[in-house]
């Protein structure tokens, strides 16, 4: 369905085409329309003067400079409050009545990518008994198929399945949310909201005023405002980590013991990264080991690695230095950390995973080793970024104080 925001009271996104007679091109014609491809129409092969048609050309031109004029005289102000904003979480709520004005619609809803779940949910959405929308990625929404295909869509009737077939065979509306928050949705505009080619929300315009689809200068303002959206929900996305790095901050120097940082505190962990596993370690300098335990049910099981250069994290406990891979399994990337390091292929062989690259940090509390983080397979990448290294050296910090704290 269509989500919106409150009602009024009184990019490179591509266009599937509506209709044959008008392809769209790599951007999407409603954003990329030259002004010259439409002379043809006013200088036909047929008009005897060029006098005229001087004239026609020079109203055309003037038109769609008047029109550009408006569009970034109506957005420019937006664009500055998202780009000057210290607060994304508020400034994206509060942005719902300006955007209706631009778009003179009844409603607007901006989503984020929930790419763990598949799903977009709203960032500007209130309503009675309902604090957010959640959409899956797929056709079953408008909103959801422009996240599938990054494709925009300019529907003149949300409820005419003709012509909802017409940008793909399965494209539905959500129903339901009509029926839930009593709105009939007639026309929409969805694009997608990138950033460095990457999508990072989609924007949902519902109901135009005139009662009719959305112009094509309204199309061209969600082309100018997309990336910067985009961009509005990268710093979003930036902030949510960080308030999730403090919560865990907070809950590691909480835990009473080492036992509940390794049993209870590890998958909150791993929610800040963008990896299927962690493994948190512990040392023992009796035993010249790192040691971590992982709860089975009821039992609780104890994993032993020596602080040797014989595996990965063993290196680093070894070494005290970070080690940021792609390839486990490529050894002159290992030597290339220390020559005599091998990967443990074992724990491989007996759980039938298989590793890829690996986040590791020591655990330090000034030159003392408290402990070893490890971070396995990457979700998204062939290795864990800047961001993720920035991340796991603060948790890193924070496990080794609390270590040391015991």
């Amino acid at each position: 369905m269509s989500i919106f925001s409150k009602l009024k009271k009184q990019d490179n996104p591509e266009e599937i085409p509506p209709n044959s007679e008008s392809p769209a091109d790599s951007n999407g014609s409603e954003f990329s329309e030259d002004p010259s491809e439409r002379l043809s129409s006013i200088c036909s092969p047929d008009t005897d003067a060029p006098a005229l048609n001087r004239r026609a050309v020079d109203k055309t031109l003037g038109e769609e400079a008047e029109r550009g004029r408006r569009s970034s005289d109506r957005t420019r102000p937006l664009i500055n409050k998202i780009l000057s904003g210290e607060s994304m979480a508020n400034i994206l709520f509060c942005l719902t009545d300006e955007l209706k004005n631009i778009f003179d619609c009844q409603a607007v809803t901006i989503y984020a990518i929930d790419r763990e779940k598949r799903q977009i949910y709203s960032k500007n959405f209130k309503a009675d008994k309902v604090e957010e929308i959640r959409l899956d990625i797929s056709t079953r929404s408008l909103a959801g198929f422009v996240a599938a295909t990054g494709k925009t869509l300019n529907i003149t009737d949300a409820y005419d399945d003709k012509e909802l077939k017409i940008y793909h065979p399965d494209l539905k509306l959500d129903k339901a949310w009509d029926l839930q928050i009593n709105f009939k949705t007639k026309s929409a505009l969805v694009v997608a909201l990138p950033y460095n080619k990457r999508l990072m929300g989609v924007l949902e315009c519902l109901n135009h005023d005139s009662g009719e689809k959305f112009g094509d200068g309204y199309a061209r303002q969600a082309k100018e405002l997309s990336t910067t959206l985009g961009h509005a929900l990268v710093k979003l996305e930036v902030e949510e980590i960080e308030s999730r790095l403090r919560d865990t901050e907070h809950a590691i120097h909480s835990a009473e013991t080492i036992d509940e940082i390794l049993l209870e505190l590890q998958q909150p962990i791993l929610q800040l990264f963008d990896s299927e596993l962690i493994t948190i370690y512990a040392v023992d300098e009796i035993h010249n080991e790192i040691y971590s335990k992982v709860k089975s049910g009821e039992q609780i099981n104890k994993i032993r690695v020596p602080i040797s250069t014989k595996s990965i994290s063993g290196c680093v406990a070894l070494t005290k230095k970070p080690l940021n891979i792609s390839d486990v399994y490529n050894p002159e990337e290992l030597k290339s950390y220390h020559p005599e390091l091998n990967f443990d292929s074992s724990w491989d062989k007996k759980t039938g995973l298989r590793t890829k690259s690996m986040l590791v940090y020591p655990l330090l509390q000034g030159e003392s080793l408290m402990g070893v983080m490890q971070l396995v397979n990457k979700k998204r990448g062939d290795r864990f970024t800047d961001c993720d290294e920035r991340n796991a050296k603060i948790i890193a910090q924070t496990l080794a104080l609390a270590f040391f704290n015991q």
